[in-house]
């Protein structure tokens, strides 16, 4: 321990504004997790709670965030939707800034026919136009006038009835697809290097997932797969630091998930419960380079 003597509290040095600065023992422990992230590797720190394992972690994302990198290029993650496998949305990686085309995809609207009211009208003027031009003529005349005038009132209610029903059954078709499904959807936006936080037993939060739709997750009516994806904390470390703690807690199925990631460097997203509607969706492989930091209790080493 040390020790400072002083009157007041005004004699006292500021502490330093940076995390890093305020870590007290643990300076071999910094020296080997600096090191780690420097030459991407993987770090496991293991030590009893209150010790600064956490803290350490903080100091190092804060030391990542601030220093200048020239091998990071900041990206963005979009969905699109998969018309030919719609339960298969594609996941793309775009470096650089994104900038979303709202020109390309306009809602179309449907012209709606005539109700029946408006085909009233139109018979009535129809009518009333023909009587006004039919008075001077002659009893034969008048006749054969009016048998061409119902014959042609006949054709005319019966094309724009038909019309109508066809409208209608065209609208209610349940494989209409509008416009605003087909548009792509932002997941995740990183303008500079990540760290990541994650408990080891949340898995959703650490692998993703997918969102259940109650009304079966199929246009018009339900929301299409690529709306419903959730990115995982692995994902979003991608080019940055990954923190999982309470490593204790993870189920051996998530390590094999993890130990899978950090082989391939990419993992696609798929829906973790069996009785959701996106239990069927699975994405294509999403990159997911990070460097691992794991933490946990000393007891840990014994299990």
């Amino acid at each position: 321990m040390f020790s400072v003597k002083f009157k007041t509290t005004e004699e006292l040095p500021e502490p330093s504004p940076r995390l890093i600065d305020q870590i007290i023992g643990q300076d071999e422990a910094l020296n080997i997790v600096l090191s780690a992230v420097s030459n991407k590797r993987h770090v496991i720190l293991l030590g009893d709670p209150g010790v600064g394992k956490s803290m350490i972690v903080k100091a190092v994302g804060e030391l990542i965030e601030k220093s200048p990198s020239s091998d990071f290029t900041p990206y963005t993650i979009i969905s699109k939707p998969n018309l030919k496998y719609p339960e298969k949305p594609i996941v793309e990686l775009i470096e650089g800034t994104y900038k979303e085309d709202v020109d390309d995809i306009k809602p179309k609207v449907i012209k709606q026919p005539p109700g029946l009211l408006t085909l009233i009208l139109i018979m009535v003027f129809f009518t009333l136009l023909t009587s006004y031009f039919m008075r001077g003529l002659s009893q034969a005349h008048l006749l054969a006038v009016i048998a061409t005038t119902a014959i042609v009132s006949f054709a005319l209610a019966f094309v724009l009835v038909f019309l109508a029903m066809f409208g209608a059954t065209r609208g209610a078709m349940s494989n209409t697809v509008s416009p605003l499904d087909l548009k792509p959807v932002v997941l995740y936006e990183c303008k500079k290097r990540p760290l990541v936080k994650a408990s080891a037993y949340n898995v959703t939060k650490l692998l993703g997932d997918v969102r259940h739709c109650p009304l079966g997750g199929k246009p018009p009516l339900g929301t299409p797969p690529h709306k419903r994806i959730i990115l995982g904390a692995i994902h979003e470390a991608h080019k940055g630091i990954l923190y999982v703690d309470e490593i204790k807690t993870m189920p051996p199925e998530v390590q094999d998930y993890i130990l899978t990631a950090l082989q391939d460097k990419c993992l696609p997203i798929s829906g973790r419960n069996p009785n959701s509607s996106g239990a069927t969706v699975e994405t294509n492989p999403i990159p997911c380079d990070f460097i691992l930091i794991m933490s946990g209790n000393m007891d840990v080493s014994s299990t």
